[in-house]
Formats: structure tokens, C-alpha cells, sequence
């Protein structure tokens, strides 16, 4: 969001998302490894979730370079608001959910 508030062009956003995706991503299993967390069961969950990394990043690729800066904006937003609406339902469907 930053980057695109600032007035970046696709490519320079893209540059930035990657960078912190990928700190993100390091920070997590660091943390993971210190706190214990890296059981048999966390590398099986890992062994099928791999998979989808490089086929996500295929079809992005290919999707990024068909989109205008503008409709790029569009999809970005969108994901967004459907992240957001998705986090708020399950969230409220847990408060609200009968016990």
C-alpha cells in the first residue's frame, strides 16, 4: 500500500511487495525455528503448501505483465477488500456463533 500511495509505477511496487514478502517470510520461520515450532507436522503442512508457491508466482507473473498500472491498482484493492470482508466474517462468525 505504501508503495502505491507514494506514486510508484508497477514495477518499482512489485519490487517492494517482493522485498517484504520475502522478509516477512524469513522472519517467520526464524521465529518459527527459535519458539520450536518446526515439528514433522509443521514440514508435512510445509511439503503440501510448497507446491503453490511457484504455480501462485506463475500465474502472477504471467497476470502482472497483462495488467496497466491502473488495472494492477484494481486487483491489489480488490484482493484487499475481499481479505478484509473474509477476516471480518470469520472473525465475526466466531463471536457470534452459538455454543
Amino acid at each position: 500500500m505504501w508503495a502505491a500511495l507514494r506514486g510508484r509505477a508497477k514495477d518499482e511496487r512489485q519490487y517492494v511487495f517482493q522485498a517484504f514478502d520475502s522478509t516477512i517470510l524469513i522472519a517467520a520461520i526464524v521465529t518459527h525455528a527459535a519458539s520450536g515450532f518446526l515439528t514433522w507436522e509443521f514440514g508435512k503442512l510445509l511439503l503440501v503448501a510448497l507446491p503453490g508457491t511457484p504455480c501462485g508466482a506463475w500465474l502472477g507473473l504471467r497476470t502482472d505483465h497483462r495488467l496497466t498500472d491502473i488495472q494492477f491498482n484494481k486487483v491489489v484493492y480488490y484482493l484487499l477488500a475481499f481479505s478484509d470482508v473474509t477476516l471480518l466474517a470469520s472473525s465475526s462468525w466466531s463471536v457470534l456463533a452459538p455454543r
